[in-house]
């Protein structure tokens, strides 16, 4: 959390607020990311709040990972073996192959991940569930 404690001392203040975008940024304090859940199994698309890339895994229940960018300043992240295992529904987002299982949609900026600027109605127009 950002937060300045002395409005009277400016360098101060300044200073603790760069140590604590330092701490969240660097040093991998958790940072909490909006990014958009796909549940082919529910048929359901959810908005969540994840820490990291690192998390990733434990939303999708696999950590064979495959990324595809699913439209500029966005990135899909799903089961690399989701046919394999026999995940439990499928679901096709724009003209990319069918996908089973659980996605995840991030934002992107420059090579970092941001909070997904698409809105469950623009993803949900998009999707479709086989």
């Amino acid at each position: 959390m950002i937060e300045v404690i002395d409005d009277n001392d400016r360098n101060n203040s300044i200073l603790i607020v760069l140590v604590d975008v330092y701490n969240e940024y660097f040093l991998g304090e958790q940072i909490d990311m909006k990014a958009l859940l796909i549940d082919a199994s529910e048929q359901h698309i959810s908005e969540i709040d994840i820490e990291s890339e690192a998390a990733i895994p434990a939303v999708i229940g696999f950590d064979t990972l495959e990324v595809d960018e699913v439209s500029p300043g966005h990135k899909l992240y799903f089961d690399e073996e989701c046919f394999l295992r026999g995940s439990k529904g499928k679901f096709q987002l724009d003209k990319l192959i069918p996908i089973s299982g659980k996605a995840v949609i991030f934002g992107l900026a420059g090579d970092s991940l941001t909070d997904a600027s698409l809105t469950i109605a623009e993803l949900e127009a998009r999707v479709c569930y086989l």
